[in-house]
């Protein structure tokens, strides 16, 4: 049964239908219309439709299920309709969509959202987050923002002139956070903050490592409790004023650790008696001075400033006494004050020893005088 069978007539005229569309025939059965046409090598458009009780042919079908077979289709305006499938590539102008896109591979594309206050952009370089109010900008991703030697990954913070004000970042094994603003991390829990790293850095054996200064504040927030210098000084004000009667048990080795200083046997070993000549302690000469740091810092003059005394570590070698200071990389260093007495228990001991033996003659002197006396009466009263 063709279109004239069932009393169609088209509102277009054959003749002028592009000679490369063919039109097949076409069964109506009541009021279901089915219609099956076959486009092929179409140069132009259609300037006219085909329609039956409503049913437009060629790019509008009501039916369940319809399907272009071709090397491209072109769409003009809106495309509506729910549970719509496509393979292949999609190209389409702006617009908008609803719904859950699920199971989709996205290569190459930017995903824009753009409001009254802010504007989120999605692109294969990351994700850019900026605020309309103030320009500021939150981007994550792959970047040369100036983080550590560039191309980091990360979650980075800009100003509104595009400026990289802070950002967490990863390169290579590391992570860093870095800002050129001030720094505040507030936390609360029964410890606050806990960094807890690795078992070694590098050749360091720590699992932490801060690079500047710190400072600690267990009061206010103005209070410096504990503070490391950028030089790599320390500062305790508060362990100053935690005094103690007990004697001093701790030392800065020259590697800048650390030391509680021990002196009992099990610390010990191969302990034999000393072997230097302890008499050499009276080639010893007591100095005083000013402290040279301390000169210098007052700008190189000694007004005001306190006098030193002590020993020179050189004139301590000098006088035959090197077991009494100390090097650093073969370099002489300081006098081991602490050590030094040491020598002189030799000395006392046997100043000791003579001085007992002076009191033993003296003791023998005053029997001898009193018999000496008690004779001289005798014999007189005689």
């Amino acid at each position: 049964m063709d279109w004239f069978d069932v009393g169609y007539k088209p509102e277009y005229d054959p003749a002028k239908i592009d000679k490369n569309v063919k039109v097949l025939r076409n069964t109506v059965e009541k009021n279901n219309i089915k219609f099956t046409q076959e486009l092929d090598l179409i140069d132009g458009k259609f300037d006219q439709t085909l329609s039956v009780d409503g049913a437009v042919s060629l790019f509008r079908q009501e039916a369940r299920k319809f399907t272009f077979e071709a090397d491209q289709i072109n769409f003009e305006g809106h495309v509506f309709g729910e549970n719509a499938s496509f393979s292949g590539e999609l190209r389409g102008a702006s617009g908008t969509f609803s719904g859950n896109l699920s199971g989709a591979e996205i290569t190459g594309s930017t995903f824009t959202q753009d409001t009254a206050k802010s504007n989120i952009t999605l692109d294969d370089t990351g994700l850019t987050i900026t605020d309309k109010t103030h320009g500021d900008k939150i981007y994550m991703g792959l970047a040369d923002l100036g983080g550590f030697e560039g191309n980091d990954k990360g979650l980075y913070f800009l100003d509104n002139d595009g400026k990289l004000e802070g950002g967490i970042s990863t390169y290579y094994t590391d992570m860093y956070i870095s800002t050129d603003l001030g720094l505040t991390i507030q936390a609360g829990g029964a410890y606050g903050i806990q960094i807890d790293g690795r078992e070694s850095l590098g050749a360091l054996s720590a699992g932490t490592r801060i690079r500047g200064g710190l400072i600690v504040s267990g009061g206010t927030r103005s209070s410096a409790d504990f503070q490391v210098n950028t030089n790599g000084t320390l500062e305790s004000l508060r362990t100053y004023e935690n005094t103690s009667g007990n004697t001093v048990n701790m030392r800065v080795g020259d590697n800048g650790r650390f030391y509680r200083i021990s002196s009992a046997r099990k610390y010990k070993m191969d302990i034999q008696d000393a072997d230097y000549d302890c008499k050499k302690v009276y080639n010893l000469r007591p100095r005083m001075w000013h402290d040279k740091p301390e000169y210098e810092r007052n700008g190189k003059s000694t007004d005001g400033l306190d006098w030193y005394y002590g020993l020179v570590a050189e004139e301590v070698v000098e006088a035959g006494l090197p077991q009494f200071v100390e090097y650093s990389d073969g370099e002489l260093e300081a006098v081991a004050y602490e050590r030094l007495p040491v020598a002189f228990i030799p000395i006392l001991r046997d100043h000791e020893d003579k001085i007992n033996a002076l009191l033993k003659r003296k003791q023998s002197h005053k029997r001898k005088i009193k018999q000496n006396k008690i004779k001289y009466r005798r014999s007189v009263s005689l």
